[in-house]
């Protein structure tokens, strides 16, 4: 029977704030108020998930006990922990193209319904054949898909004995945006990931605070010089929060329903754009600025939250509880 999981508020709280932002970047209006301009920036949201992730992951391989033995189980629990949930947003995505569901905005594309599409999507190697998504979001599960294979790969030497192979391993992935132009390869946002190791080697691995210094400027060089400004200064500015803000209290956690809404943070990702951007198609009517349009976003964020939360009730939940079961051996952490 595997024991509750340990969640981290802190990292919780990052992810609500990470999926909110990435679902008012996509139900923005852009009539150039304020608002409007802050909600741009909410793509930035990505890049915290991507700093998180490498952070986790090799946390929760070493609370697992993690060898290579384990791989088969390891990566069968991250498949039905993420994949199934993508598939059926995507399935229904490809339903509302063909049937032109006006409940949902919908008119009829069967044009843009054609099996290399989909093919691209489901395998997700949709940009590295110039393929659209179903959904703008699902780019990000093709490089985290990259990411699970890669740092099984480096494990080994991330939590090596020596100290000096553990740093040289962040360093390569913090310096690898600069050795290639910028593309769907995990190596571009590599930086990022890096990020979240160093952190991962500070509270787990004895780093010193002055070399995980060191780690974070390279990182943050990496990803600014070949990719990025803003999500630079936005993965290192998560990395911080990881590594030096205390875990919100059991009260606050609590009286905002920060672990509950943490676990719809990846359900609420997938499905803002189908239900959100429902109600946003079916409030074309009102005029294009932020008095009439505000209220609007707030409506559709309300709608895709509840969508999310029954699709976490019914879909990704069990599955979830299914990829626990097959995880290698271990009471680590499995957030």
């Amino acid at each position: 029977m595997p024991r509750e999981k340990i969640r981290f508020s802190n990292l919780d709280a990052l992810r609500i704030l990470a999926a909110l932002g990435v679902c008012l970047y996509h139900l923005n209006w852009y009539d150039g108020s304020v608002i409007s301009r802050l909600f741009t920036y909410g793509y930035l949201g990505v890049n915290v998930f991507f700093c998180i992730s490498g952070y986790i992951t090799p946390l929760v391989l070493v609370g697992s006990k993690f060898r290579y033995r384990d791989s088969g189980r390891f990566l069968a629990s991250r498949f039905f922990r993420l994949y199934p949930a993508f598939a059926i947003i995507a399935l229904l995505e490809i339903v509302f193209y063909a049937w032109g569901n006006p409940l949902f905005g919908y008119g009829q594309h069967l044009e843009n319904i054609t099996w290399s599409r989909t093919l691209a999507n489901y395998l997700l190697y949709a940009d590295f054949v110039g393929e659209q998504w179903y959904v703008p979001v699902f780019w990000t599960l093709g490089v985290e898909a990259q990411f699970v294979v890669a740092i099984l790969l480096c494990y080994p030497l991330l939590v090596h004995t020596r100290p000096t192979v553990r740093v040289l391993v962040v360093f390569f992935w913090a310096l690898a945006p600069l050795c290639l132009d910028k593309g769907p390869s995990i190596l571009s946002y590599g930086a990022l990931y890096a990020m979240g190791m160093a952190v991962f080697l500070k509270r787990h691995q004895s780093l010193p605070a002055w070399l995980f210094g060191v780690l974070l400027a390279c990182a943050f060089y990496g990803h600014y010089a070949a990719v990025s400004t803003r999500a630079a200064w936005t993965a290192l500015g998560t990395a911080l929060i990881v590594a030096y803000v205390p875990q919100m209290t059991q009260k606050w956690t609590q009286t905002l329903s920060i672990g509950y809404l943490g676990k719809l943070s990846y359900s609420f990702f997938l499905i803002h754009i189908t239900f959100g951007g429902a109600v946003m198609s079916h409030l074309k009517f009102l005029p294009p600025t932020w008095p009439y349009q505000l209220p609007g976003v707030l409506l559709a964020t309300v709608v895709a939250g509840f969508a999310s939360a029954l699709f976490y009730r019914w879909i990704e939940s069990p599955l979830h509880n299914y990829a626990r079961r097959l995880k290698a051996k271990g009471d680590g952490p499995t957030q």
